[in-house]
């Protein structure tokens, strides 16, 4: 798909980049009415905060990209930028080639960005997980003997197969959000993001929902941003954006990133434990590397010290 719209770019766009994020803001703000200012001789400056500040960057296509923050940073709110459910007070967010700015590209730009949220309570509309799944095709006017093939092989997808006429009250926490995802898949989108969407769930559940994105990534190719808090979840990702007070901190491998403690802390995160668990055995002179994230690189390590 191509868009006259992309000409108009600050920066030179690809076709392997996917989202453009060019000098974008956005601010929560909040109009004074100038008539009872001046009734009452009230002087109020008008600061502007920005949830948002001037942040820049692109994901390639297929990349797997982990958007980190303490609450309140603004990463949610990129995520919303990104899906077209708000719009930039500066600057312009391309997917697809597509101004996410442009009303005429909503739903275009919605069509191609899927979004799974925190609560798998708040994102059930349909009586029947078939109901549910069929939603978004209804909304992008998917003609209805397509539906249910679209419907069975996201379910399949997403391994609720054989769930298609089940209450979704009925349902665990973590197999919503498989049916929020399936709901997504059917659409067929370029993007998916997750936004805090494993917060609510027990450890069996992230581990399903993150099972799920990670196939979608590797085997269909599928560009994921994942926003969280749980670090554990973002070790295998392609790049981490770290934002913190609406600004672009730092980005990089999660090697990289999870390397700067002091950086880490100072945005009020924590390194995975596996990272901590080496650090405290570096303190107590054990020599291990000082690179290692992921629980199996943490096995190889440590098997290679009790071999001598």
């Amino acid at each position: 798909m191509s868009h006259v719209h992309i000409t108009k770019s600050l920066f030179v766009f690809t076709m392997e980049d996917i989202i453009k994020y060019e000098n974008v803001s956005y601010s929560y703000a909040y109009d004074f009415d100038d008539e009872e200012e001046e009734l009452n001789n009230i002087q109020v400056p008008h600061v502007i905060p920005f949830a948002v500040k001037n942040v820049s960057f692109s994901v390639k296509q297929g990349e797997f990209v982990a958007i980190i923050g303490r609450n309140g940073s603004g990463k949610s709110t990129l995520a919303r930028l990104t899906d077209a459910l708000i719009f930039p007070t500066e600057g312009k967010i391309y997917v697809d080639s597509m101004d996410t700015s442009d009303p005429e590209l909503t739903w275009e730009v919605r069509a191609c960005v899927g979004m799974v949220f925190q609560n798998p309570d708040n994102q059930i509309i349909g009586t029947t997980v078939n109901d549910d799944v069929a939603f978004g095709l209804e909304n992008i006017g998917v003609p209805t003997d397509e539906m249910q093939s679209r419907i069975d092989e996201a379910l399949r997808y997403v391994g609720l197969e054989g769930y298609g006429d089940m209450e979704p009250h009925l349902l665990s926490g973590g197999q919503k959000q498989r049916a929020a995802i399936a709901g997504i898949l059917a659409m067929h989108p370029k993007v998916v993001i997750l936004d805090e969407a494993t917060a609510m769930l027990d450890p069996v559940g992230r581990k399903e929902v993150m099972d799920v994105v990670h196939r979608l990534n590797k085997e269909e190719n599928m560009t994921v941003l994942h926003i969280t808090h749980h670090m554990d979840e973002v070790v295998n990702a392609d790049r981490i954006i770290l934002i913190d007070n609406g600004s672009l901190v730092s980005t990089g491998t999660p090697k990289k990133i999870f390397s700067q403690g002091e950086m880490m802390r100072k945005a009020g995160l924590e390194v995975p434990q596996v990272t901590k668990l080496m650090d405290n055995l570096r303190n107590n002179g054990i020599d291990v590397p000082d690179d290692v994230i992921t629980v199996d690189e943490a096995v190889l390590a440590l098997e290679k010290i009790l071999v001598k």
